[in-house]
């Protein structure tokens, strides 16, 4: 963080239960982060649901005494499963008492060194200005999509949303509620603005996810681009995600995100640029969010069928892998 800067450092919060190799990962690049001794870590560890938490859950509650690097580690021991969407939530109103912002991440993270002076730079840099909303440490760019090679600044406004470690003020931290999911995917108005947005892949996920209530994201997307909000992110990610080896509870087996590339330098100072959105970021925006050609297509199907069985068909998994094969098909066909 440079001297100039409010040296104000917001608290960690990470809820848990039983992935101890996820969770001292996360928790050693984070105490190797600079600024990791200015922090208080807030941990909050679930209460196991069946056998196989147990051994996992047993190795956290050994290792969380060992802590160290911060200044400060608060550890709540859940007497009972509550869940993870609880265990967050009720992690976050503990924190509110004491801080007006957070920083939030899941078990699964790696952390640059830099990504708490990123973080909490930011966080003081853009508290008075109303259209930034969080600040967040990972970026999609690991996918090297060409239209940003020429954008010049290291960080950048975009109309989206990442919650894989992000840096969020109390006072605009949205609320939403336990309907809105609900009453989105049933407007056909409110979905197809969602679309024109270029946030279709919100809704399309949200179809899939509204299931097991994993929808917080893909709203705080819709809302960005509902109110004409931003979310800063970095040209080089701060964050490796390890989530996608099948031990998360919403997220598919991929290599991918474990294999990306993240910054390694100790410090982060912010590049000049203006909150707007600038052409290179529109492009990425809309190949990051958007639906085009067959993947619409698919889309429409898709919404059509949710529509038609009231969200039904979206919990028979037989049913979902056939729409998934479909899609392939087609896509291999429009080649």
């Amino acid at each position: 963080m440079t001297n100039n800067e409010l040296h104000i450092y917001a608290p960690v919060v990470i809820p848990t239960l039983c992935r101890y190799e996820h969770l001292k990962r996360c928790i050693d690049t984070l105490s190797e982060c600079t600024g990791a001794d200015e922090t208080e870590l807030y941990v909050g560890l679930d209460f196991p649901a069946k056998e196989s938490h147990w051994e996992g859950y047993r190795k956290i509650c050994n290792y969380l005494p060992t802590i160290t690097g911060f200044k400060n580690v608060v550890v709540i021991r859940r007497e009972e499963n509550i869940g993870a969407t609880r265990n967050a939530r009720d992690l976050l109103d503990i924190v509110h008492q004491k801080f007006d912002r957070y920083i939030f991440s899941e078990d699964d993270n790696e952390f640059s060194p830099n990504f708490l002076d990123y973080i909490n730079t930011g966080l003081n840099k853009y508290k008075d200005n109303p259209e930034v909303i969080a600040i967040c440490g990972y970026t999609e760019l690991g996918y090297n999509y060409s239209c940003m090679k020429t954008y010049p600044f290291n960080a950048y406004p975009i109309v989206g949303y990442n919650a894989w470690g992000v840096g969020v003020w109390f006072d605009k931290k949205p609320t939403f509620t336990t309907t809105v999911a609900d009453e989105i995917l049933s407007s056909f108005k409110t979905v197809f603005k969602a679309v024109k947005l270029n946030q279709g892949i919100a809704i399309h996920r949200m179809m899939y996810r509204k299931r097991s209530n994993a929808t917080g994201d893909l709203l705080w997307r819709l809302y960005c681009a509902f109110n004409k909000k931003y979310c800063i992110y970095p040209k080089v990610s701060k964050v490796r995600n390890w989530g996608f080896d099948g031990s998360g509870s919403n997220c598919a087996a991929l290599t991918f995100y474990s294999e990306m590339e993240i910054d390694k330098d100790k410090t982060f100072e912010y590049d000049n640029f203006e909150i707007k959105t600038y052409p290179e970021v529109k492009v990425l925006q809309k190949k990051l969010y958007g639906l085009s050609g067959i993947n619409l297509f698919a889309f429409l199907f898709e919404y059509l069928l949710y529509r038609m069985t009231g969200g039904t068909c979206f919990r028979d998994i037989k049913l979902i892998r056939k729409i998934m094969q479909l899609k392939v098909t087609l896509k291999n066909i429009t080649k």
